[in-house]
C-alpha cells in the first residue's frame, strides 16, 4: 500500500535539462494511470523530496479543485482511501513517514 506514484519515462522529458518539468510530467502521468485522474502538469507543486526504498523521490500536492479519483480495481492494484496510518505502514513507510511529518512541521510553522 502506499501513494501513487512511479519513475520517470521517457516520454516525460529530459530531466537533465528540465528537472522540473520532467518530474511534473511524470507525476501527472503516473497520477492519470493509477488514479484516472488528469491533471496539467503546471498545476503540481513539490511540497516533499526525500529517499525512496531505493531512490530519491519527490511528492507533488495539485493547486486547485481535482476530479475525484477512480475508485476500484485497476492494472496498478486496488484504489481506495485509507488513512495516513494505513499509508505509513505501507511499503513506502519510511518516506510516508518523513513526508507526513514534514507537512505536520510546515503546517505549524
Amino acid at each position: 500500500m502506499g501513494l501513487i506514484g512511479g519513475g520517470v519515462e521517457p516520454e516525460d522529458g529530459d530531466a537533465e535539462a528540465d528537472r522540473d518539468g520532467t518530474l511534473r510530467c511524470a507525476a501527472a502521468r503516473e497520477l492519470r494511470e493509477e488514479a484516472g485522474i488528469a491533471v496539467d502538469p503546471a498545476r503540481l507543486v513539490p511540497i516533499f523530496e526525500g529517499m525512496g526504498r531505493t531512490r530519491w523521490a519527490v511528492t507533488f500536492r495539485v493547486e486547485g479543485a481535482l476530479p475525484a479519483p477512480v475508485l476500484g480495481d485497476n492494472e496498478e492494484g486496488e484504489v481506495r482511501w485509507v488513512s495516513p496510518a494505513e499509508v505509513c505502514a505501507g511499503s513506502f513507510a519510511d518516506y510516508n513517514r518523513a513526508l507526513f511529518a514534514a507537512l505536520q512541521r510546515d503546517a505549524t510553522a
